[in-house]
């Protein structure tokens, strides 16, 4: 029954609503954390998978580029083979291309039978045989022309894995002539995966179509040659040429997910593996932290929840505790009933208004008072009259009860004899009760007269003892039990009987102590030590704790009585021993935060400290005494920050502490919010960061962060982000800032504004003619001389390389303040500078926008003064001009044109015009040169001049100089054998980067054999970045084409270039040939010019001849092509073959 009862108390404490709740909140917690889990694993996945797809397109078209460019190699060689078997030296090709190096291993010619024919390898004894390997086998029987693709082999005399490359050598009937075979290092993917951001484990893999490895990286294996996952792979491919799926390595056991994808050009399929850890590693963290968190909240409701429940249980205990009680008063109210009707003692109680509410019939006995006198509700001032009546002493009423009511008042109990006619003597006790009311006992005491007071005062103090002492054992929080001599219960109180789970009968007087034991040790709440032993040895001691059977820790203390029993009292101290078990845990791993907490702050390179919420330092560390030189009386727990701050602020300012430029700056400072952050400038002259991190409990955490050096280096960034570094200039970004600044002054004040645009002239050539260390030397001393035209509030600023600008604000005559400056800066400028050593001499050239005349906004000033700078620099340079509305025109001239340009070669309204170039001596033609027309719907043939500067200037002549190449070498390739076709290369083109490329492809499109195309370059190509076109050049002369210089002799380094490019030719401008018969200078640079090409062995051509005076004189100075008029005009392709009959000797039209 009783473990019934106390499986219930727990029940209804566990069902309580907070229980619930906090069961509830539990579960939530670990939904949310189960949700948000979930949709960040999501989120991974699908971030690598556009991260896996788009590397493995990336991945695909890089490795498909490189296997192409191998494949024209492969094409060009087999075209030289096919062209000249006899003839083809394939050591000698690959020794000038410079092929065999890095990525490409080896170049194989192949016989039809199987044998070795060429190799780039030194090889002695007979060729080997290579028919035997299955790739050769496969590709000599094969009779499409497709690039065939083996699988990694391990070559028998390089040892080396590669891969190979092979292409079928055609007969002319068709049929297959051998192979020619390119060898080339699976790590050629090595780049891309060095480039690309896999991850750990990540990895790449090119295969075949039958799932062979051909390279791979990042696995923890060689793969190549291997075929690991192939079922898979191959199922998914069944299902898609691209696509993902998640694999485990065969060999490493990692998971990875395997993006695939199919090329649609060569036989092959390229993978990229992300490993799942990769892929998951943020995820993963984030759920270890969300798994914390919601088992600290898991852990702290369940704490909150014991509270709840064990709080509920005390609870009911008192309910129960109560009931009881209850219980008790009623049976006590029976047996006070009972007690009253057999009282010898009258008994009367009268409440706070002296009304009857309760007496007795011996009350009514004594006094021999009516029937209707005693009744509930009767007034004691009728009571007292009737006594009075009757009583052999008079008293006045109405004094009488003032004066004993009084007494109750005042000492709770009021005495009185009554003297009754009838001789009896009646003892009157009243005593005071709660709620004002008091009890009157009426007793007879005339027969014991002079014992009445003694026994009334025994009484008195018993009835008290005994109030008390039940009062005391009714109310203990403790446990206790009188047991006498012979070991049996005398009394015991009921929480003695609570703490061992013991009935009231259990305990009850005369109880002996074994047979408590046993109740105890049955039910579940005895003690570990023997009984026989407990009884005999431990009663003796004069305290103890017990550990009993369900957990609990008792205290137990006895006090021996003189007649051989004791006295014991028992306190359950089962929270008391937690709780000190708790402290000391709690106060150990206290000590070891503390120790840890300490050193972390002793080695922390900020400064701390901590503010409670009455804003008083409570912590702090070395470093924050430190930055802030902290005087030691203020370093104490307790100090007010207003005392801090008020030290800080008075020695910062040099001022004293009451002075009210401290005081109102502490007040401020004091004002500020637990999570508000500021820089303060120290006293000496450090800045430091002070970062407030507000605390749950109130108060805040400050963070000082000595940030001196990182203001000095964020300064410095700004003043580089806002200066040119070589002339301490503003920049561009500067320079736009300020120009916006003025304009906006300008709409709201009005004045004006003056915007310069200053160029250099000639700064190129004295760049690539001393060197770029003179060049930047140039650009400095220009800035201080343009520096020393301005005044301090104008603008100057270097737009980026010899591009200069100002801005100047105010002025009487704005436009003539402004030629004013512009006078002083082509006086300034136009004196020779002294570059180590040696003069130069540059110009300028000067736009000019006014503002508000020309507008007034930034962008348009900017473009206005633009304009005016071009009409400089097209005029002649080395001078300035103002903006004229006219100018605008001139821009939408150029705008129309460009679109018309761009529309036409959309249209392909361009034709080629060929004029032929003879060889002098026998005037049999040797080679052509290209020359563009537009064939403008409109306005009909235009010539070159017209429109190649515009193309150049917007970037068009590069699709207009590639259909010119390929047009060009195709028509080329239906003339003689011969005959070369001489193409003009811009400048611009060569600049793009890929001019190797577009003609390797152009050739191996057209069939051109190489060695019959020229390009023609001019010297203003080659001005910048001489080493990438110097690269350029060996490229393309490696191929087989030959390299002209034009124009020859115009420029300012065309000696220099000769000997720096490996040119083939020279052609001398027709501007020296008209003067040639007339004009000393014409002939004496003609002269040198053959005279420096003999010394080179370089080939001349002439151009301009229109007379045979001319031709003569040429050929007679050894001349060896000659090229003009006099030979025939340029013409369109179709008319080349009749114009030009006279000459040709072998024409295929």
């Amino acid at each position: 029954m009783i473990a019934r009862g106390k499986w219930l108390l727990w029940m209804r404490a566990f069902l309580q609503p907070a229980a619930i709740a906090g069961l509830v909140l539990i579960a939530a917690s670990w939904f949310v954390v189960a949700y948000i889990s979930s949709v960040e694993h999501e989120k991974a996945v699908e971030e690598a998978l556009k991260q896996s797809d788009s590397l493995a397109r990336l991945f695909e078209h890089s490795t498909v580029d490189t296997i192409a460019r191998f494949d024209r190699t492969l094409l060009l060689l087999r075209k030289s083979y096919e062209d000249d078997p006899a003839h083809f030296d394939l050591p000698k090709w690959a020794e000038q291309s410079a092929l065999i190096s890095g990525d490409a291993i080896l170049l194989t010619l192949i016989g039809a039978d199987g044998y070795t024919k060429a190799t780039t390898l030194p090889t002695r004894g007979d060729p080997p045989y290579l028919g035997d390997r299955p790739h050769v086998a496969k590709a000599l029987q094969a009779t499409d022309d497709e690039l065939m693709i083996s699988d990694p082999v391990v070559g028998r005399t390089t040892k080396r894995m590669s891969i190979v490359l092979l292409r079928r050598l055609r007969n002319p009937d068709g049929s297959t002539a051998g192979l020619i075979t390119l060898s080339i290092s699976p790590n050629f993917i090595d780049r891309f995966y060095s480039a690309a951001d896999l991850g750990s484990n990540g990895g790449i893999s090119m295969r075949s179509t039958a799932g062979v490895v051909l390279a791979a990286k990042g696995y923890s294996a060689n793969l190549i040659g291997t075929k690991p996952g192939r079922q898979m792979l191959s199922s998914e491919l069944a299902k898609s040429a691209s696509g993902h799926y998640w694999g485990i390595g065969n060999i490493d056991g990692i998971i990875r997910l395997i993006t695939y994808r199919t090329s649609d050009r060569f036989p092959l399929i390229f993978t990229i593996g992300l490993s799942e850890d990769s892929i998951l590693s943020e995820y993963r963290q984030h759920r270890t932290a969300y798994r914390i968190v919601a088992s600290v909240v898991t852990l702290l409701v369940l704490i909150a929840i014991g509270f709840a429940v064990r709080y509920q249980i005390r609870l009911s205990r008192s309910q129960q505790a109560l009931r009881q009680l209850n219980e008790e008063i009623s049976r006590q109210n029976v047996r006070f009933d009972a007690a009253l009707t057999n009282m010898s003692s009258g008994l009367a109680m009268f409440d706070a208004d002296g009304r009857l509410t309760v007496w007795n019939e011996r009350y009514e006995q004594i006094y021999r008072m009516p029937p209707g006198l005693v009744k509930h509700g009767a007034s004691i001032y009728d009571v007292v009259q009737f006594s009075a009546e009757n009583g052999k002493r008079g008293f006045d009423v109405e004094t009488f009860v003032d004066r004993f009511r009084r007494e109750l008042e005042q000492t709770g109990k009021s005495l009185a004899t009554n003297y009754l006619a009838d001789g009896r003597i009646i003892a009157i006790v009243k005593t005071a009760i709660a709620g004002g009311g008091w009890v009157g006992i009426h007793e007879d005491v005339t027969a014991q007269r002079a014992q009445a007071k003694l026994i009334e005062e025994k009484a008195a103090e018993l009835e008290e003892t005994n109030s008390r002492f039940t009062a005391a054992l009714r109310h203990m929080s403790h446990g206790l039990c009188l047991f006498g001599p012979d070991k049996r219960v005398v009394v015991a109180n009921a929480r003695y009987a609570a703490l061992y789970h013991l009935s009231e009968d259990q305990v009850k007087p005369g109880t002996a102590l074994r047979d408590i034991l046993q109740a105890r040790e049955d039910n579940g709440t005895g003690f570990a030590t023997n009984m026989d032993d407990y009884i005999q040895v431990n009663v003796k001691q004069a305290a103890e704790i017990q550990r009993i059977a369900d957990g609990r820790y008792i205290s137990i203390k006895r006090q021996p009585m003189t007649n051989g029993g004791w006295l014991t009292t028992h306190e359950d101290v089962t929270a008391e021993k937690q709780n000190e078990k708790l402290l000391a845990e709690k106060a150990a791993e206290l000590e070891v935060i503390n120790t840890r907490f300490s050193t972390a702050l002793d080695n922390m390179a900020q400064g701390l400290c901590m503010f409670d919420g009455e804003k008083r330092l409570t912590v702090w560390n070395d470093r924050y005494v430190e930055l802030l030189d902290m005087p030691a009386h203020l370093l104490k727990v307790g100090t007010p920050l207003h005392e801090i701050l008020t030290s800080r602020v008075s020695t910062d300012m040099r001022r004293t502490p009451d002075d009210p430029v401290v005081t109102a700056r502490v007040k401020e400072l004091l004002a500020l919010p637990p999570d508000a952050s500021r820089i303060d400038e120290l006293r000496n002259g450090k800045f430091v960061m002070l970062t407030r991190q507000p605390m749950a409990g109130g108060g805040w955490v400050t963070l000082i962060e000595d940030i001196t050096e990182r203001r000095r280096a964020e300064a410095e960034i700004v003043h580089l982000a806002r200066h040119d570094v070589l002339t301490g200039l503003a920049n561009r970004a500067e320079f736009n800032a300020r120009l916006d600044e003025a304009s906006r002054r300008l709409k709201r004040n009005g004045g004006g504004v003056t915007v310069m645009m200053i160029d250099l002239d000639r700064f190129k050539a004295v760049n690539d003619t001393l060197g770029h260390l003179a060049g930047d030397q140039l650009l400095s001393e220009v800035a201080r001389r343009l520096q020393s035209t301005v005044r301090d509030t104008d603008v100057l600023a270097r737009l980026g390389g010899d591009e200069f600008a100002i801005i100047q604000e105010g002025g009487a005559d704005q436009r003539e303040g402004a030629v004013a400056l512009a006078l002083r800066i082509l006086e300034a400028i136009s004196a020779p500078f002294d570059l180590n050593g040696q003069d130069v001499a540059v110009g300028t050239s000067i736009g000019i926008a006014l503002a508000p005349e020309n507008g007034v906004e930034p962008g348009e000033l900017l473009k206005r003064a633009d304009l005016a700078l071009y009409n400089v620099k097209s005029s002649g340079r080395n001078d300035y001009c103002l903006f004229r509305a006219e100018m605008l025109e001139i821009v939408h001239t150029q705008q129309s044109a460009e679109r018309e340009l761009r529309e036409a070669i959309a249209e392909r309204q361009f034709e080629l015009h060929y004029q032929p170039v003879v060889d002098i001596k026998t005037r049999e033609l040797t080679g052509v040169e290209c020359l563009v027309r537009w064939r403008h719907p409109t306005k009909g043939m235009i010539p070159p001049d017209h429109f190649i500067p515009l193309a150049e200037s917007t970037g068009l002549i590069v699709p207009l100089g590639e259909w010119i190449l390929l047009q060009a070498c195709a028509d080329a390739a239906n003339w003689p054998e011969h005959v070369k076709v001489a193409v003009n290369i811009s400048a611009i083109q060569f600049k793009k980067g890929n001019l190797f490329e577009i003609i390797l492809a152009t050739l191996v499109k057209t069939g051109l054999q190489p060695e019959r195309l020229e390009l023609e370059i001019t010297e203003t190509s080659l001005l910048e970045n001489q080493d990438a076109h110097l690269t350029t050049i060996r490229q393309l002369k490696n191929l087989g084409l030959s390299i002209a210089l034009d124009d020859f002799g115009t420029g300012f380094s065309s000696i220099n270039y000769l000997t720096i490019f490996p040119f083939d030719k020279i052609k001398i401008d027709k501007s020296f040939t008209r003067g040639i018969l007339s004009r000393a200078d014409c002939k004496a640079v003609v002269a040198s010019s053959l005279a420096l090409a003999k010394g080179l062995g370089i080939i001349t051509t002439v151009e301009g001849i229109e007379t045979e005076d001319q031709l003569d004189y040429m050929r007679a100075a050894g001349v060896e092509l000659a090229q003009g008029y006099l030979f025939g005009k340029p013409v369109p392709v179709s008319e080349f073959g009749r114009a030009n009959a006279p000459m040709l000797t072998e024409l295929v039209a």
